[in-house]
Parts: structure tokens; C-alpha cells; sequence
């Protein structure tokens, strides 16, 4: 072969992968549910297959089991498999690793929003399969093609280089902009705005909490002519005080988005505004109470998700560690991906005191009228106690004080012991995310029975 032309083939043989799936996810959303579930358990079945003959730690499993991936003909069979926590993941990486599939392929690390980041391997395939679905975004926005777009979110490219906020992409239809704390400070609000307003997009998207700051800024400093359509939400949970603000402040709708770096799961909410639409073709979801039972319509349990495209490094049953609320009802959309009613939070992100579990969509419900804030962060050391980060508008005052803890002290305990600590900004990680909850107790759902 004449040297130089095979990378050219390799990219083209890789667009038209990229458009046959593109083209496939276009037609498979208005499928029936059922016919979806026949192409999951289609690929299912494949990449279990392949596991079993070709991933050491799923050969000890199976055989452990005596189970052979024949038996598993439904996606209720999964159940007879055990959850993969990332603990063991961990402890035992190597035995994940098919090193069949390692040309082409990427190291994409968690956030480590619970814990230590994890790093994980995707096949090429499997990151061209998820491009693919992410590519029909726009259109559960209402788009017919890629607008011109604002990214808020951490970039290599632009952290490493140091100098400036912001880099064009795709053309210049993409704005990317860094919310990492090297950038994101009270003294560059102004210029994130300006940027915005310069640039005109369609879309906004990044983490609530930066679009919240924003606004909130731009409302103090009497800034109203800065609109975009849509506001697209992703990395965090979008809490209805901060909705609420964004669209008043910007003028736009929000859209919901849930996603995972370990390429197992994607969800994203359609402009009927019913719960997110899961992402069924790239992968399995199963929401589980804390033995492992699937959970009744309606009820919180804990997502637990199988890859069905990444043969480098795959994933069954693999516990990712947040939490969510399933819907078996139908979106009126016409879309046949099944639908998840609310993503609740992560297992690192929630509250114990006793029997009692408070995530960060309970505190927003318990506290929806306190206006006088522009940020809040719980933080937990021990049962007893519980400090609150506050970031105050010029208006808060006692009253506001009393009102928040109160409204603590009568939903989890009358002696608990809080601290109101007042802060010019919440501390946001590395990689930009605003920790709404910290925990410091260890394994806070322990000896939690099925029904508490």
C-alpha cells in the first residue's frame, strides 16, 4: 500500500461507521420500546459472549456461576449476574482489559466526584457508536442542524495552554469556555458574559451552577440583553431554583442531560419535558434498590449500567454510582427510549443522618424560597453536625438565618448542630464541578434495610 494512504482509508472507513449509526439512532428512537429492547439484547448478547471467551474476570464469574451467556436471552437475565462496584473494578483493572481492541482506542478518567478517579478504556468503535448517538441532541432541542454553540466546560486544550478563557472550534460554530477555578472567579464573571453576548449563540451548555452564577451577576449589575435559546444542562443536577433563574435571567429553555465518561450510559430530556429519554442503543440501564432488586415504577434505586459497544474494556452491571427515579410511562414525543423521571444524585452526594437520606434535590425542595442566597454546599463530617457554605445577596439578613435553619433542624434533626460559614464563592473542583454535597462519612447507605 502506498505509504500515507491507509490513515486516509482508516478516516474514511471511520466516517462512514460515524454516519451509519448516526443514520441508524435517527430511525431506532421512533421505534417501538419493544423492538429497541430486541436490538439491546441483540448486543447484548454479543459483547457478553465475547466477555465470557476473551476478559479474564468475566470467565471467572461466569464459570463461578455456572453461567453461560446462552442463559441470558432477556435483559431481566441480567439479574443473575453479579453488580460491579468500582472498588472491585479497581483491584482488579488488568483482568478488564482486551487487548485486541487497544488500537485506537482512549483513556477517559472520571471526575471522582465519589471518590478516586477511576480511568477506563474505550474502543474505538464504542466511541464512535457514542458520537453517533450524541449527535441527535439537537434535534430533542428542536434543531434541525448544529447552531452555534457555547461549551462552559473543562478542556484540556485550553487549560494547558493558560493564557486565555476561551477557544473557537468546529469552524467556528463552537465556543469553548473553561469553568476551571484557574479561570473562574468572582473578577472574570464580566468577561464570560461578554464573551457570550459577543458570540451569539443558540446554545448554552455546561454546569447549572456556573449558568446560575451567571445570572445572578447579570441581575445584580442590571444586565438584560443577553439571550440564547437553549440552555443546555449536563455534568450536575439542575435544581429547580436554579432553572427557574437561568430561564428568567436568559430568556430560554433548559433541556436536561445525563451522561457518563465510562461511555455506558446517555440520557437527555426532549422539548416535551417528561423526564430524559435513556439512550437504549449503547447501552443497558437498571435501576436496583440496596439488595440489588429491580425498584417499582416511581421509586428511587441505583443505576446500574452495561455497555453493549466497548469490547476494549467492558462493563456489565457496573455500578456507577449515582441515583435516579424510573418512569414506565411513555413520552408524548412519540419516542420509544424508555424514560428516566429524575436523576437524584450520587452516593457521595447525599446526606445521612439515622435512617434518614437526604440527597440534593431533598434540600432544594426543603429550601425553594430562601431568594437572599446566590450559593449553598452542605458538608458533612459526623451525623451531629452540618456545615452550610453560603454565598449571600446583598439583601440576606436574619431572617434568612432562621429560615434555613429551621427548616434543617425540623426535616433532620431539632439538636443538630449547624454551621453557617459565608463565603464570596463556593470552591469548585479541578475540572470545574460545584460539589453541591460533601459527605465525609464512610459508606453513608450501610446498614440501610430495603425499605428505609
Amino acid at each position: 500500500m502506498i505509504k500515507g494512504l491507509y490513515p486516509l482509508l482508516k478516516y474514511k472507513v471511520d466516517i462512514l461507521k460515524f454516519a451509519y449509526y448516526k443514520n441508524l439512532f435517527q430511525k431506532s428512537q421512533w421505534w417501538k420500546t419493544e423492538d429497541i429492547e430486541k436490538f439491546q439484547i441483540k448486543q447484548l448478547n454479543k459483547i457478553l459472549s465475547y466477555s465470557y471467551s476473551r476478559i479474564p474476570f468475566y470467565r471467572k464469574k461466569f464459570c463461578g456461576l455456572n453461567l453461560s451467556p446462552e442463559k441470558i436471552k432477556h435483559i431481566q437475565d441480567l439479574e443473575r449476574f453479579p453488580i460491579l462496584n468500582k472498588e472491585e473494578f479497581k483491584s482488579q483493572k488488568e483482568d478488564f482489559l482486551n487487548k485486541a481492541y487497544t488500537r485506537g482506542a482512549v483513556l477517559k478518567t472520571t471526575s471522582g466526584s465519589t471518590g478516586t478517579p477511576l480511568s477506563f478504556l474505550i474502543s474505538k468503535q464504542a466511541q464512535i457508536v457514542a458520537e453517533a448517538a450524541l449527535s441527535r441532541n439537537i434535534y430533542f432541542m428542536g434543531f434541525e442542524s448544529q447552531p452555534r454553540t457555547i461549551e462552559i466546560a473543562s478542556q484540556g486544550f485550553i487549560e494547558n495552554n493558560n493564557k486565555s478563557f476561551s477557544t473557537l472550534k468546529m469552524f467556528g460554530k463552537m465556543l469553548y469556555l473553561s469553568p476551571t477555578p484557574a479561570f473562574c472567579n468572582v473578577n472574570n464573571l464580566q468577561s464570560y458574559l461578554d464573551e457570550i453576548k459577543k458570540f451569539k449563540p443558540k446554545i448554552v451548555g455546561g454546569a447549572p451552577s456556573y449558568l446560575y452564577l451567571l445570572a445572578n451577576y447579570a441581575e445584580e449589575n442590571g444586565i438584560n440583553d443577553i439571550q440564547f435559546d437553549v440552555f443546555h444542562s449536563k455534568f450536575e443536577t439542575l435544581f429547580p431554583f436554579q432553572k427557574k433563574k437561568i430561564e428568567q435571567c436568559f430568556n430560554c429553555e433548559t433541556f436536561n442531560v445525563y451522561g457518563a465518561n465510562e461511555s455506558v450510559a446517555h440520557a437527555h430530556e426532549c422539548n416535551e419535558h417528561n423526564g430524559l429519554h435513556q439512550y437504549m442503543e449503547i447501552g443497558v440501564m437498571e435501576v436496583v434498590d440496596k439488595e440489588g432488586q429491580p425498584v417499582a415504577d416511581g421509586k428511587r434505586g441505583r443505576l446500574i449500567f452495561t455497555g453493549i459497544y466497548n469490547y476494549a474494556m467492558p462493563l456489565i452491571r457496573y455500578d456507577i454510582g449515582d441515583f435516579g427515579i424510573v418512569s414506565q410511562k411513555s413520552c408524548s414525543c412519540g419516542r420509544g427510549l424508555k424514560l428516566i423521571k429524575s436523576i437524584e444524585g450520587r452516593e457521595g452526594g447525599a446526606l445521612r443522618y439515622g435512617k434518614k437520606i437526604l440527597f440534593a434535590t431533598t434540600l432544594c425542595v426543603l429550601l425553594p424560597e430562601v431568594n437572599n442566597i446566590k450559593g449553598l454546599q452542605f458538608i458533612q463530617d459526623n451525623e451531629d453536625e452540618l456545615t452550610v457554605n453560603i454565598v449571600k445577596k446583598k439583601g440576606y439578613n436574619t431572617d434568612d438565618t432562621k429560615k434555613i435553619t429551621s427548616t434543617l433542624r425540623n426535616a433532620i434533626k431539632k439538636d443538630l448542630i449547624i454551621n453557617l460559614n459565608f463565603v464570596d464563592l463556593i470552591k469548585r473542583t479541578e475540572g470545574g464541578k460545584y460539589p453541591f454535597i460533601i459527605s465525609r462519612i464512610k459508606d453513608p447507605f450501610k446498614g440501610l434495610k430495603k425499605d428505609e
